[in-house]
């Protein structure tokens, strides 16, 4: 994927459509269990696009990916930024979720969305 993205924006460097590509390849990472490659590449992301109506969804990947990681400290920080910006109704939901959880000393996220 970090090729394809290489590929693309060497051909289309102006496209619309590069920040998607970098969404996507973070999402790849994150989905492949690579989660410190998708923390990169969502800071990226929010560092590129900072304007973007995905901004929020790629703070609450970050969050969801220290938590794989055992980075509990860093994931409640992640939240707390999150829970402090207007976002989407759903993901202020997910967020409060994650955070009531981890404050019960659930670690993980399967503990985090069964609870």
């Amino acid at each position: 994927m970090d090729e394809f993205r290489k590929l693309f924006l060497a051909k289309f460097p102006n496209s619309i459509y590069s920040k998607n590509v970098l969404f996507a390849l973070a999402h790849s990472k994150k989905y492949h269990k690579k989660y410190s490659e998708a923390i990169d590449y969502f800071n990226e992301y929010i560092r590129l696009y900072p304007n973007s109506w995905f901004v929020d969804q790629a703070m609450f990947n970050i969050a969801e990916c220290q938590i794989e990681l055992g980075q509990l400290i860093e994931a409640k920080n992640s939240i707390n930024k999150l829970l402090n910006l207007e976002t989407d109704a759903g993901i202020q939901f997910n967020a409060k979720r994650i955070k009531a959880n981890l404050e019960k000393g659930y670690t993980t996220l399967d503990q985090i969305y069964s609870h």
